[in-house]
């Protein structure tokens, strides 16, 4: 379209150079009459290219119209387009604002939403502190289990991380430990008889008619009615509590009676005999234990401790008599002895020795018998005594060293056992009450008191033996030589 014009002008132009050059050879004078046929064509011809000027000149003129039309419609369709991008400018700009402004609002947001998780954080320990202070609480009491294991259930599920905090499961939670809450606070103010499962001086799990003075004091009652337990405040330096259903006719009955007054919702006073204070120590409820009774709670392990102890008293016992009675000193005999040798009175000598008993008389003896024979017998005939009295010299010694290494064993062996009871009672109750513990603590600590407290006496008493056992080989020695030099001397 935009070619068109320009090849119509070219045709325009060649037109008139065809009519200046037609109109030359119309001019000049005509040869012959054949030429004027000529030129009748060339006028034909001439107005025809004439006629098809007029058609392209309205054509032109026609696109022209067009073309201006067309521009119009271009300028028209641009100032649309400028006022399009004047408004998408200025909306650009509004844009351009609120993109600011929603700069700033996320600022904001950013600064709440953070304060936000901090007071959620807050608010998330606060709560666990919370439920771990009324889990230790309603440990060191006799507390119904549904609060316990609310407790527990909260613990478990409560999240650290406040990212991590799903809301429905957040709201259970907190409602399941305010009502652990509410019941621990009703419970702490009102004096009630309830049915429990606990675990009773005897360590263990029972149901009994459980009454609370708030969580101040407690006492129980066995269904049969047959046991009474009183609450007492933990040792020195425990937490917690532990029972004893060791109490005075008197006591007890007080506590059966103000049970059975507030289970059957009677009105009056009622007389509970606690120690609200928990500083009541238990001996001044329990009698005096024996010390069988301290003994027995060693547990099995006191048995073979038993044996030992009274295997190494006999042990003790005969090797005393045979070393101090049996070879009591010999001097004044020896002195005699050696006197009727140096008077040749070899068979007064012998009868003398004859008569008494013990290594000493008896390694002389062996000397006196074979002095006609040398004096190389004679040493041989003490050395062959001596060799036969040194095993009865050093008999069950080596047992009791024995005796006295396997009793700290067994004290040890019985500390294991107590420990190993204490754990159990801490895995299956999950917490340290030292009432729970006692025992396997009191039998670790008295095994190994008592394995100590025999095997103590019967080293003294070994290192005693040895040493009388050289006194008396060494007596014998000596007199022997002192009896050898003078047979010798006199043979």
């Amino acid at each position: 379209m935009k070619r068109k014009p320009f090849i119509l002008i070219a045709g325009f132009l060649a037109c008139l150079v065809f009519i200046a050059v037609a109109g030359s050879i119309y001019a000049a004078p005509a040869q012959d009459a054949g030429q004027t046929s000529g030129e009748n064509d060339l006028r034909t011809r001439l107005e025809h290219l004439e006629k098809e000027l007029e058609a392209e000149r309205n054509a032109l003129d026609k696109d022209r119209e067009s073309r201006e039309k067309e521009l119009e419609e271009i300028k028209t369709e641009r100032r649309e387009l400028a006022g399009r991008l004047l408004d998408e400018k200025i909306e650009l700009e509004r844009l351009k604002k609120r993109g600011e402004e929603l700069k700033k609002e996320e600022k904001t947001l950013a600064i709440e939403a953070g304060d936000l998780r901090e007071m959620m954080t807050e608010f998330l320990a606060g709560g666990r502190s919370t439920a771990e202070r009324l889990d230790i609480h309603l440990s060191e009491i006799p507390a119904d289990e549904q609060y316990v294991s609310q407790i527990r259930q909260v613990l478990q599920n409560l999240p650290e991380d406040p990212d991590s905090v799903e809301p429905e499961a957040f709201l259970n939670n907190l409602q399941l430990l305010s009502d652990a809450l509410d019941g621990a606070h009703r419970d702490a103010n009102s004096i009630c008889v309830r049915r429990l499962n606990i675990r009773t001086a005897d360590g263990l799990l029972e149901e009994v008619k459980l009454l609370s003075v708030g969580h101040v004091a407690f006492a129980y009652e066995t269904l049969d009615g047959g046991r009474v337990g009183l609450a007492l405040s933990s040792p020195a330096d425990a937490s917690g509590y532990r029972w004893t259903e060791e109490l005075e006719g008197d006591v007890a009955r007080e506590v059966q009676q103000a049970i059975a007054q507030v289970e059957a919702g009677g009105s009056g006073l009622a007389s509970i005999p606690m120690d609200v204070t928990g500083g009541l120590r238990a001996d001044a409820l329990l009698h005096d234990e024996t010390l069988a009774e301290q003994l027995g709670a060693g547990g099995p392990v006191m048995f073979p401790l038993a044996a030992v102890a009274i295997l190494a008293l006999l042990v003790i016992v005969e090797r005393a008599w045979w070393l101090y009675l049996r070879n009591a000193d010999r001097t004044p005999l020896v002195k005699r002895v050696l006197a009727a040798c140096g008077e040749k009175n070899y068979e007064e000598a012998e009868r003398s020795l004859d008569k008494a008993d013990g290594v000493v008389t008896r390694t002389l003896a062996a000397c006196l018998r074979r002095r006609e024979q040398g004096a190389r017998a004679m040493e041989d005939g003490i050395q062959e005594q001596l060799l036969h009295e040194l095993p009865r010299l050093r008999r069950f010694l080596a047992g009791l060293a024995i005796l006295a290494a396997v009793a700290p064993l067994l004290g040890l062996l019985g500390t294991v056992t107590g420990i190993i009871q204490t754990f159990g009672v801490i895995r299956a109750f999950g917490n340290a009450n030292p009432g729970l513990m006692a025992g396997g603590i009191s039998e670790a600590l008295i095994t190994t008191a008592t394995g100590l407290v025999i095997a103590i006496p019967i080293l003294l008493c070994r290192g005693v033996l040895r040493g009388r056992m050289e006194k008396v080989l060494g007596d014998a020695e000596r007199h022997s030589a002192t009896l050898l030099n003078m047979l010798s001397k006199d043979g």
